[in-house]
């Protein structure tokens, strides 16, 4: 083949399937979708059935119980409430509205979950038909809709599945406003960008990205057009995010266009012992309850007088920007690890955790082997590279992509914080196999060597364990185990006692876990089993509190008086108002 064949089948492979398309309604353009959709929603469906044992389905911890209990408020008429918003409220009224329309039924409501879930396919893969092909939307689409993290998320009681539905639907808009612009699509625009920052607020920061993208991408159009557009996502954003921020400044004093705990999450990641995950201000105080009521103690107990919650959130960010000053070094080095856990295929574990959820769905551990975000990353890496002649039709993306990146960086990272990428990611994901499928079609090696390179060099990145995984996983553990323990059913204590001992079997030296594992089996009639766990935690902790009181009862019950006098002055050292302790004690000495 001469030198000119070689350069057409060259450029044909660039352009394989890179030319973006508009939205066709045809019965042949939406049958794929169609197809899409069925698949996405069965696969959730089925996960749903296989997850239905698991006892976080009916009995909801953390934010689950959170959301749940603002729900069941609004429903009961309370829409209005009575201060300002502490955590993002879209998802707690999206709640209340289904709870009001089809009652409170777990079950249900994760299935209207499974339903946004495949509509955020949908709207990815027309999003990518936009910004590249049909077939390049086809994969996408198709990604998400086997994506395990995704099928874990939507059968959460959590805002992950509401906050995909709001990214995929925002990422459709913008692709249709990049070749097709009308001032409502403006307006319909910052609604929904209100609607993203209410359920998650960090995504605020695409305001930023949409203003920029409107006066750079559309500089050729007159100044008075893009004033009127931006006018148009500024009514929308005040439909929003203003409405809101009255709603905050008249029951709670406070101009906040969300809510008011960006000073406290701020420091959580950004303090002298900041690890780059979620700590709490309190230890074991994980709840939102605890979260709220901690920021505001610790607050005023530091400045000696009453606090409002604006003047709470500027405490803990003032304390951030203070470690920031005093240690650039260590903040930057903070900056860098979190970069790389924002980009680690671990799922970093929340109250519910994905490595839980796999005890209990084959399906997630199937998919889990060939798609994860060890995966994702490098194959939009590739696709940057590989697509970078395109970059007019797909920047948008990256752009947005390394903004919210950027979002999660500057917080701290989650599995669930950092999943709004995922959508985001699999646009050049699916270029990329689009691009290497056809340079093999063509059997054009030199694209496909230079993306495996690439491939594999992200790879060994993205993959790197600097997670502690055992300790995370371990706690996932334990969460269940204590779910089990907190439940009035036959067999729950013995279930809880083997899901502890899993537990103990990859994170060893768990203080809370070997305290549990000792209740349980106590409760079991395992006095000896219950005594030695007891022991184990009282070693890993001596600040645990009833420790000392437990071991005092086996010991007696044992027959152990010298044991058991001993553990009671313990417990009655470290609270000297412990009545339980001085009764017993006193008991004993007689």
């Amino acid at each position: 083949m001469n030198s000119k064949g070689k350069i057409a089948e060259s450029i044909a492979v660039e352009n394989a399937g890179s030319t973006p398309q508009a939205d066709t309604f045809s019965l042949k353009a939406l049958l794929p979708f169609a197809v899409l959709f069925i698949l996405a929603f069965g696969l959730r469906v089925l996960y749903l059935t296989q997850i239905r044992e698991i006892p976080f389905f009916e009995t909801l911890v953390g934010d689950a119980a959170s959301y749940d209990s603002w729900a069941q408020t609004l429903t009961a008429g309370d829409w209005w409430g009575k201060e300002a918003f502490y955590q993002a409220p879209a998802y707690p009224y999206f709640l209340g509205i289904v709870y009001s329309v089809i009652g409170r039924d777990m079950f249900t409501i994760r299935l209207v979950q499974c339903l946004l879930g495949a509509a955020a396919c949908v709207l990815l893969g027309l999003a990518g038909r936009r910004f590249f092909s049909d077939r390049v939307g086809y994969v996408a689409a198709f990604l998400l809709a086997v994506y395990p993290p995704a099928i874990f998320f939507d059968g959460l009681i959590q805002k992950t599945s509401l906050g995909l539905f709001f990214m995929t639907l925002l990422l459709w808009q913008m692709g249709q406003l990049q070749y097709r612009v009308r001032t409502y699509k403006w307006f319909l625009l910052g609604i929904t960008l209100g609607l993203i920052g209410l359920t998650r607020e960090n995504t605020l920061v695409f305001i930023l990205v949409v203003f920029g993208w409107l006066w750079v991408w559309f500089r050729s159009r007159s100044i008075s057009s893009r004033a009127i557009w931006s006018g148009a996502v500024v009514c929308g954003l005040i439909v929003t995010l203003g409405f809101v921020a009255y709603r905050n400044h008249a029951v709670g004093g406070a101009w906040a266009i969300t809510t008011v705990q960006s000073g406290p999450n701020f420091y959580i990641g950004n303090n002298q012992d900041a690890t780059g995950r979620y700590t709490p201000l309190v230890r074991g105080h994980e709840s939102p309850p605890f979260e709220q009521g901690d920021a505001r103690q610790l607050a005023e107990e530091a400045t000696g007088r009453k606090m409002s919650d604006s003047e709470v959130s500027q405490y803990w960010l003032d304390k951030s920007l203070a470690f920031i000053r005093n240690h650039p070094g260590r903040w930057l080095a903070l900056l860098a690890k979190k970069t790389l856990l924002t980009f680690n295929r671990y799922e970093i574990t929340d109250t519910e955790g994905y490595s839980v959820y796999k005890l209990y769905s084959p399906l997630l551990v199937v998919f889990d082997l060939l798609l994860h975000f060890g995966v994702v990353v490098p194959l939009a890496i590739t696709g940057i590279v590989l697509c970078r002649q395109q970059w007019r039709s797909f920047g948008l993306v990256c752009v947005l992509a390394a903004a919210f990146a950027a979002s999660v960086i500057l917080f701290y990272v989650f599995a669930r914080y950092r999943f709004p990428l995922v959508p985001l990611l699999l646009i050049p994901a699916a270029a990329c196999l689009c691009r290497l499928y056809e340079a093999y079609r063509q059997k054009l090696y030199k694209p496909i060597l230079a993306g495996f390179m690439i491939i594999a060099l992200t790879s060994v990145i993205t993959n790197w364990k600097i997670n502690p995984e055992q300790q995370l996983d371990g706690m996932a553990y334990a969460n269940l185990g204590a779910v089990l323990a907190q439940r009035n059913q036959p067999g729950d204590i013995a279930a809880a006692a083997r899901v502890f001992e899993i537990s103990l079997s990859v994170n060893p030296d768990s203080p809370e876990v070997h305290y549990n594992l000792g209740l349980a089996n106590r409760i079991l009639g395992k006095p000896q089993d219950a005594a030695r766990h007891l022991e184990s935690a009282r070693m890993l902790d001596p600040t645990l509190v009833e420790v000392d009181f437990q071991l005092g009862q086996i010991y007696e019950g044992q027959g152990s008086r010298e044991k058991a006098m001993e553990c009671y002055a313990r417990a009655l050292r470290r609270n000297p108002n412990d009545r339980q302790a001085a009764a017993a004690l006193k008991r004993l000495e007689r």
